[in-house]
Formats: structure tokens, C-alpha cells, sequence
């Protein structure tokens, strides 16, 4: 260990990467969604998954700030979040909170977005494929379009009017986040996986 290293950098590379600040963050994040995705149809519900996914906003931020950006959590952080996400929409679904063509439109972007993934993996020897901003703002624009359709559906119970309001403009961010970014980014992956 260098003695220019800081404590998270030491602990880092004395576990090979595994334990770090935003590995931590991401398992927390894992870990709150777990509990509460299937309670998304009430207010409790909906506040700690937004909570859960907001981490996905720092925990890069928290690798640089702390020099202990690595591959392995940046594989931790995408691997998890495709988990979570898809633990998510099968919930959402299930109990009926948001748009079922949105939420299977979204769904079928990430296949996609997976599948030039492993095709790169399974292709090149070195990984060609990096996440872009396109990409996260999709990323982004999904989640808020769909969780903005998920309060929707809870203001139902007392405020109609704002309900609608919430449904329709998660439907604007969501479709409109596939049709800008979502698109592109796919796009995007699929030629980083196949170029030479």
C-alpha cells in the first residue's frame, strides 16, 4: 500500500476492490429497493424506492471524490441497477402503477442495451462498450416517467385532477427520454460493440 493513498483507497485495494464508499451506497440502495418495490402503491413506499434510486446519482460521484473507482463497482453499480430495475417494472406492472406499453417499451430498450453488452463480451477481448450520456439521461427519464406515473396513481386515492396531471406528464418524460436518448444510446452501444 502506498503511503499517498487516503483510507478509502487503502481499504479498496486491500479488498480488491470489493469494499468501497460507493459499493456501500449501491448495496444500501439494492437493499432499500428490495425491501420496498413491492410497497410501491403507497406514499412510504414511493419515497424509499426514489431514495434507492437517487444513490445511482452519487455513487460515481462518491468513487471519484474518493479515488476509489474501479471496474469492479462500476460492474456493481450496472448489474445491480438492471436488477433493481427490472425488480421494479415487474412490481409496477404487477400491481398495475404505471403504463404497461411504457413500462415494456423501456423494458425491451434495456434487452437491447444488454444484449450489445454481452455480444461485446462475447466478441471482443477488451470491452469496447462504455456507458454514454445518452444513455444515462434515458436512464434518468425512464425512471422519473415511470415513478412520476406511480405517484400518479397513488394521488388517485384523493386528488384526481393532480392524478391525471402526474400520469400524463410521466408519460411525456418516459416516451420522450426513449424517443431522444433511449434511441440513440442503443444505438450508440450496438456500434461500440461492433466496431473494429
Amino acid at each position: 500500500m502506498s503511503a499517498e493513498q487516503n483510507n478509502f483507497q487503502q481499504i479498496a485495494e486491500a479488498t480488491k476492490g470489493v469494499v468501497t464508499p460507493a459499493n456501500a451506497i449501491d448495496a444500501g440502495a439494492f437493499a432499500l429497493a428490495a425491501k420496498f418495490v413491492p410497497k410501491l402503491d403507497s406514499w412510504r413506499g414511493i419515497a424509499a424506492v426514489a431514495v434507492s434510486y437517487a444513490s445511482d446519482v452519487i455513487d460515481g460521484k462518491v468513487a471519484r471524490a474518493t479515488g476509489t473507482s474501479n471496474e469492479l463497482g462500476a460492474a456493481v453499480d450496472a448489474v445491480g441497477d438492471k436488477i433493481k430495475t427490472t425488480y421494479a417494472a415487474y412490481h409496477i406492472a404487477k400491481m398495475n402503477l404505471a403504463s404497461k406499453p411504457l413500462l415494456a417499451a423501456v423494458a425491451l430498450q434495456n434487452v437491447a442495451n444488454a444484449g450489445a453488452t454481452v455480444y461485446d463480451s462475447l466478441v471482443n477481448d477488451k470491452s469496447k462498450v462504455d456507458v454514454s450520456k445518452a444513455g444515462k439521461y434515458s436512464t434518468f427519464s425512464n425512471s422519473l416517467g415511470i415513478g412520476l406515473q406511480v405517484i400518479g396513481t397513488e394521488l388517485e386515492k384523493n386528488d384526481p385532477q393532480r392524478a391525471r396531471n402526474a400520469r400524463v406528464a410521466g408519460a411525456v418524460v418516459g416516451w420522450g427520454g426513449l424517443a431522444v436518448f433511449g434511441v440513440r444510446a442503443t444505438r450508440d452501444y450496438w456500434r461500440q460493440a461492433r466496431s473494429n
